[in-house]
């Protein structure tokens, strides 16, 4: 159940979105890739973040939008086999964040954009360990870790379907053992405006 609960709430941001052609919301989806440097060190998973957000961007002012986004990170899967026992270390959660959005106007710079605001996050992490030889298995989770910061991106709109971003957030986590990592994470992720 708690695997499906991102999808559910992508599922309802997206039913909640106003359409386009009832309201000046530009609603979108955003699929990303990034880099949490030292994240595999600090037991958390792999040094990557995976993630799937909605965002939405309301003009408030001429070249410039409110943008609100809610969105699901997850960093892979690391695996370890040591002394008979196999561990697995993955960490995953949610951010949510509001941020202002300039857009270049027409000419060479148009589709071009940059935004800065502030994001909040909650990640867990969680640790598997199996005993290989005899199969059992104990599942320790780390405590939930919110952070606020800032957030800045710039992006490229290519048409009315399709737009590209690179973000900048920092994020922490802890590992089940209590230690903690902070990090920077680096994404870029492709839009898919509807």
């Amino acid at each position: 159940m708690r695997r499906l609960l991102p999808l559910a709430v992508m599922a309802a941001l997206a039913a909640w979105s106003p359409l386009k052609a009832q309201e000046p919301w530009d609603a979108s989806f955003r699929l990303s890739a990034g880099s949490f440097a030292g994240a595999r060190d600090a037991g958390l998973g792999q040094d990557s973040l995976l993630g799937l957000s909605v965002e939405g961007a309301y003009p408030i002012l001429r070249g410039g939008d409110l943008v609100l986004e809610a969105g699901y990170r997850m960093t892979p899967k690391a695996r370890m086999e040591t002394l008979g026992f196999a561990i697995e270390e993955r960490t995953d959660g949610y951010l949510a964040g509001a941020a202002y959005r300039h857009r270049f106007g027409p000419g060479r710079l148009e589709g071009l954009y940059v935004q800065a605001g502030v994001q909040v996050s909650r990640l867990q992490s969680q640790r598997t360990t199996t005993e290989l030889a005899a199969g059992s298995r104990t599942r320790d989770e780390g405590a939930a870790i919110t952070t606020v910061g800032p957030v800045v991106a710039a992006g490229f709109r290519f048409n009315d379907i399709l737009s590209v971003q690179g973000s900048a957030y920092r994020v922490k986590a802890e590992d089940p053992k209590g230690l903690g990592k902070t990090g920077t994470v680096l994404e870029v992720g492709l839009g898919i405006h509807l």
